[in-house]
């Protein structure tokens, strides 16, 4: 549903019973909350607030995204609660009166999701993209369609999908060729490269060397920064290995 329909719908001349305008205005709500809550961000969030202790009584699901950890007196929420899922857990404290701390952190958790911005590299669909999903046409015919939508949401998760899936890439065949595990090697990766503004991985990932043509030879004249940086991992995964260094 548009602004527009809305606004036709709870015209206030429609005169409609106030139960009706209600779910009108949720249906509104509906996918606009879900968007904001569940898809702002291309990783899946882990929400946290603090809980001295998990009463005695309480056992939260194996199947459940919300898990206690002890150590830290944390609860967590591997992504946004539904309000079916708050109120399920909530329904795990038998003795209210007893057991507030723990429902004030269920509460507190299915809150976060609007208080919680992501980083800029990891926003998928932010609330102006919300407004152009379902209020502004991207196309020349001037009508939101489902194929409009699902190209708006393709434009912005393909070069994410490919800088990841390329990442992946990269850090596979250096662990192959380094001889470091996967921790140290994405933990090198992300270190930055000496007198450059460049990570690692990017100076793998420039267009100028993964588009280039098969027949344009892999030399130290044609791709200095690749070479320079692949020696330096080299040297540093030797250290790394003879010094048994890890990334802790």
């Amino acid at each position: 549903m548009t602004v527009d329909e809305k606004t036709l719908l709870l015209n206030p001349q429609a005169t409609l019973p106030a139960e009706v305008s209600a779910q009108l205005q949720l249906l509104f709500d509906a996918p606009r909350t879900f968007l904001a809550r569940n898809v702002n961000s291309f990783s899946i969030a882990d929400y946290q607030t603090p809980l001295s202790q998990l009463p005695a009584s309480i056992t939260i699901p194996l199947n459940s995204r919300v898990y206690f950890d002890s150590a830290a007196g944390v609860l967590h929420s591997k992504g946004a609660l539904t309000s079916a899922e708050r109120d399920a857990l909530i329904s795990l404290a038998q003795d209210p009166s007893t057991q507030q701390p723990f429902i004030s952190a269920v509460n507190a958790l299915f809150t976060l999701p609007a208080s919680v911005t992501p980083q800029q590299s990891d926003t998928f669909i932010t609330s102006n993209d919300v407004s152009s999903l379902f209020d502004h046409a991207s196309n020349v015919s001037g009508n939101i369609t489902s194929v409009t939508r699902f190209t708006f949401v393709l434009q912005k998760l393909l070069p994410y999908l490919l800088n990841v899936l390329s990442d992946q890439a990269v850090a596979q065949t250096l662990i192959q060729n380094l001889g470091l595990d996967s921790q140290s090697t994405n933990y090198i990766l992300e270190a930055a490269a000496p007198n450059s503004s460049f990570l690692h991985r990017s100076l793998f990932r420039a267009s100028s060397f993964v588009t280039s043509s098969s027949k344009v030879p892999t030399t130290r004249a044609v791709f200095p920064d690749q070479f320079r940086g692949f020696e330096l991992l080299k040297k540093i995964s030797i250290l790394a290995l003879r010094l048994r260094l890890t990334p802790k």
